[in-house]
């Protein structure tokens, strides 16, 4: 009995496990997507399949389990009930925080489980996109200096706002005369951490000099590693005084045309039979509306004083955008046009274009006398110029005729240039012209055609500029053609490329001079790659160079020459505060048409920097070019070699006043001997505007057991103009400021003087002597804006001030100002949107029942303060300056403030929670159900339809 028993017992439990291990089997699911790239704060969808193949209904949990670097929004577990035969979709929703990492993948994992344990299990992978993103904000715009003890401090910002570690540079660039005796811009150099934040400062001290500047800029510039800009600034710096000469000439900005105004008086080679003395300068004489400029350049040699040279020296008027320019004139429409002529010209400054048409004849001495045996030349032309921000057009018309090449010519030149975006930009040149010989017997068209590319898609460049001229083409670039191609890749570290530039020109002249047809051709091809480190850069680039030359050597006779170059340059540049180091290695051989075999090649091109001194050296074994194969080859039978080594000294004394130069220079070449080079140059600033200089050189040459040598004597003296006005009245405001104790609008026995009070008079500052007066000297008539510094206890409100008289004084009281303060604060959650919570810079704004707006923003800790008129006002953060994710509780508070007690208004900013949205994805049997429901409640509504019509 037992036997059967037992057979039955084992047979029922195998039935139960087989069910079972049946059960297990059915359910199953699948990520579609099983690799997903992800951005910072990205919220994430994960869809899954999941499949019943069984016959009966299953039961089954899904647990999600995310990395802790990115968020899980949804349930960790989902239950999951799916009938026999059908299948679903459910979704786990993870929000990506915006300060999560690159540079490692992040999974999602998924088990499915049932009560026999483990069904199945998957994972997707999330992948990070790097995104390089760095961020440099100025704090402060304008700074005022007020003592010389003082240390100037501009506070900046530099904020990592991507997924990487970045290596950046800050660059300060200050006035030339207090820059650093190594000639170098201050640079900070920064290693940011992904997300991270913090805030530098670019100090200077204060000195004498800087505070006999009325005012100057301080430039920013940040640098990626790589030498890309992410950002550029200036912050503006004034200095306090109680008397200022108006230097500022707002006339400037209505004319075309801008003059250094400085004259230089000097003479080179003095006290040799060769002396030269010469005289260089411009300036501008403004009038009502309207200004004369004129420029001089002029040399008088000592051997022929009745010949002075003068170039570069004409005289200009211009009126309202309208003008014309006298005496010499240069040009170039792909024709250099240099001599002495007029021009007429008209401005469309709202649509930033501009036409001129002139004429000139071709001699370069304005003064010189008509040759009777020699004719010049005479050109003329009209051209238009559009300069927009996307948009640049640039077209030409000219008729010229050259004495030298015995031809005229007529061209047209027409070139746009139209940027796309940011990252691409496109450009199309299409020239043509006729010449022909002076008899008009021979005449021969022209034409050139160009087109550049420029562009960047991510982290790949590239650049190609396409020419092509026809031989007896009019302009300069006479049967030229030009194919230059370069693609980049750029990672934060390294750089690699490809590259080939193709040049040919085989240029044909009708007669004259240059009939002699010279052709040459050049192939250069290159791959490269270039690494950048914390403080060295390296780059490495194998090169393949061809040359093909015919060369005039006679009229039967022309030399025909050919270069080939394998060649590997490599280059190392070494940078810090102090010092700088640049090395060029260019080694290879070459194969050359008046040589057996191969030829080595060796050039090394050295900088040294540190400090005064400068060394450069450059040393050079074969011929690199074919100019050095013809010049040592035809000549001298042998290869070219050549050495060069050159130092320099530069140091400035008493605070700059005083700079002092010296170099020497030693070169040995096969085809030029040996030479020596010594210099020496030193300048002095007698006054501000004054300046004398004095240099000498002495070269010395050895050629052939000859020996030639020569000394240069250089003095002179550089004077700056002041600017010259006429018919025009500038007088002198001076301002009286009084504390008015009593407040009667009066100066009396019971107010005080506001010494030491920081005004401005149209935005310039000023700082009140004891005597409570400020003078601001040189001021045309009109309305002056008069403005008192919101930071004192003491307030008057901006106020219009008319001067009409030469001399003139107003006083005007101040009135005793109410504290206004508070600070701000942040209230967040779990759920609420990853944001920087920024206490700096937050602007608040102060409104009083007149309308006026009063406005300042928060420091380092959220606080403010108002120094404010008593009164009523209503006092709210500036929306429109925050994120949209951030709101203010309670705005726009109402307060009454007077100068007994400050008050005190807090705001709490509130981050907003995040959106969290959920779908349910039906099954196909629920959808097929849903569409069965639909259809019977269609034929309802026919039946009710029905019995209504009968």
């Amino acid at each position: 009995m037992k036997t059967p028993f037992i057979l039955l017992c084992l047979v029922v439990l195998s039935s139960c496990m087989v069910k079972a291990q049946g059960k297990k089997e059915r359910l199953s699911f699948d990520v579609p997507l099983k690799e997903r790239k992800i951005i910072p704060n990205e919220l994430l969808n994960i869809t899954l399949k999941i499949k019943n193949t069984g016959d009966s209904t299953g039961n089954a949990t899904i647990k999600v389990i995310a990395d802790k670097s990115v968020q899980l929004i949804s349930k960790e577990t989902i239950q999951v009930k799916i009938k026999g035969g059908d299948s679903l979709f459910v979704s786990a929703r993870v929000f990506v925080p915006e300060k999560t990492n690159s540079g490692k993948d992040y999974k999602v994992s998924f088990v499915m489980e049932d009560r026999q344990g483990v069904i199945s299990q998957q994972e997707c992978k999330l992948m990070m996109t790097v995104e390089r993103n760095v961020i440099m904000q100025s704090l402060i715009s304008s700074i005022v200096l007020t003592n010389i003890n003082d240390s100037l401090s501009i506070p900046i910002r530099i904020s990592n706002k991507g997924n990487t570690a970045q290596k950046v540079n800050i660059i300060s660039r200050f006035p030339t005369a207090f820059q650093s005796n190594s000639g170098f811009h201050n640079t900070i150099e920064l290693n940011m951490q992904a997300f991270g934040d913090t805030i530098i400062y670019v100090r200077k001290k204060v000195t004498k000099e800087l505070l006999s500047m009325e005012s100057f800029s301080v430039g920013l510039s940040a640098l990626y590693l790589n030498g890309d800009q992410f950002g550029q600034g200036y912050v503006e710096i004034q200095t306090l005084k109680n008397i200022r000469f108006n230097t500022a000439t707002l006339e400037n900005e209505r004319f075309i045309n801008q003059y250094n105004n400085s004259i230089s008086l000097g003479g080179q080679n003095l006290g040799s039979n060769y002396a030269a003395y010469q005289l260089m300068g411009g300036g501008a004489l403004d009038l009502p509306n309207s200004r004369i400029g004129f420029n001089i350049d002029a040399t008088l040699f000592q051997s022929f004083p009745n010949m002075p040279f003068f170039r570069n020296t004409y005289l200009s008027f211009e009126k309202q955008n309208k003008g014309f320019s006298v005496g010499s004139i240069n040009r170039n429409f792909d024709m250099n046009l240099n001599g002495r002529g007029a021009t007429i010209f008209l401005a469309d400054t709202a649509h930033k274009s501009k036409y001129e048409v002139g004429y000139m004849d071709n001699s370069t001495n304005l003064f010189a006398r008509q040759n009777l045996f020699y004719d010049a030349g005479r050109s003329g032309w009209a051209s238009f110029e559009h300069t927009g921000k996307k948009l640049i057009m640039r077209n030409a018309a000219l008729y010229n005729i050259d004495p030298f090449t015995q031809s005229k010519n007529a061209l047209t030149t027409n070139e746009i240039t139209y940027a796309l975006s940011n990252n691409f930009r496109i450009s199309a040149t299409i020239n043509g012209g006729r010449s022909s010989d002076y008899t008009d017997s021979l005449q021969k068209l022209g034409f050139l055609g160009g087109v550049n590319v420029d562009g960047r898609v991510g982290k790949l460049s590239f650049s190609s500029n396409n020419l092509i001229s026809s031989p007896y083409y009019a302009g300069l670039r006479k049967g030229t053609t030009i194919f230059f191609e370069r693609i980049s890749y750029t990672t934060r570290r390294i750089n690699t490329w490809i590259g080939v530039n193709y040049l040919s020109s085989a240029p044909k002249y009708l007669s004259g001079l240059y009939n002699i047809n010279n052709e040459y051709q050049t192939l250069r091809s290159e791959v490269g790659i270039s690494a950048n480190l914390k403080r060295v850069s390296l780059s490495v680039s194998p090169t393949y160079i061809t040359e093909k030359g015919s060369y005039f050597m006679s009229f039967e006779n022309n030399l025909q020459a050919e270069l080939q170059s394998y060649r590997i340059f490599s280059q190392l540049n070494y940078t810090n505060r102090h010092q700088s180091l640049f090395l060029v290695l260019e080694t290879g051989f070459g194969i050359n048409s008046m040589y057996e075999g191969r030829n080595k090649q060796l050039k090394i091109n050295a900088n040294y920097h540190y400090g005064p001194l400068n060394l450069t050296a450059i040393v050079q074994n074969g011929s690199f070019m074919i100019n050095e194969l013809l010049s040592t080859g035809s000549q001298y039978g042998t290869e070219f070699h050549s050495i060069n080594f050159t130092p320099t000294l530069q140091k400035n004394f008493f605070g700059n006043q005083l700079k002092v130069e010296a170099g020497a220079s030693y070169n040995k070449a096969t085809y030029s001997g040996k030479s020596w080079l010594f210099t020496g140059r030193t300048e002095y600033d007698v006054t501000k505007q004054t300046t004398m200089f004095a240099s000498l050189a002495r070269s010395q040459y050895v050629f052939s057991q000859r020996l030639s040598a020569n000394n240069n004597f250089q003095l002179g003296l550089v004077q700056k103009l002041k600017p010259a006005r006429v018919g025009m009245k500038h007088n002198t405001l001076t301002l009286f400021f009084y504390k008015d104790i009593n407040p009667n609008g009066i100066y009396d026995t019971k107010d005080s003087v506001a010494m030491n009070q920081v005004v401005y008079v149209d935005g310039v500052p000023f700082i009140t002597d004891k005597t409570g007066k400020i003078s601001y000297k040189n001021l045309i008539e009109g309305y002056h804006k008069v403005t008192v510094s919101g930071s004192s206890k003491w307030y008057m409100a901006e106020r219009p001030v008319l001067l009409n008289r030469k001399y003139m004084t107003v006083a005007l009281p101040l009135s005793k100002t109410a504290v206004l303060k508070g600070a701000i604060s942040y209230s967040f959650n779990d759920m609420s949107y990853e944001l920087k919570k920024e206490k700096l810079g937050v602007p608040i704004l102060a409104a009083n029942a007149q309308g006026e707006v009063f406005r300042t923003k928060t420091n380092d800790h959220g606080l403010y303060d108002f120094y404010l008129p008593a009164g009523d006002y209503t006092v709210a953060v500036d929306t429109k300056e925050l994120p949209v994710e951030i709101s203010v509780t309670t705005n726009f508070i109402k307060a009454h403030i007077d100068h007994i007690k400050a008050t005190k208004i807090d705001f709490l900013l509130k981050v907003k929670d995040r959106k969290i949205e959920s779908k349910k994805f039906p099954s196909n049997r629920e959808r097929e159900k849903e569409r069965e429901r639909e259809r019977e409640r269609e034929r309802e509504r026919d039946e009710e339809q029905r019995k209504k019509e009968k």
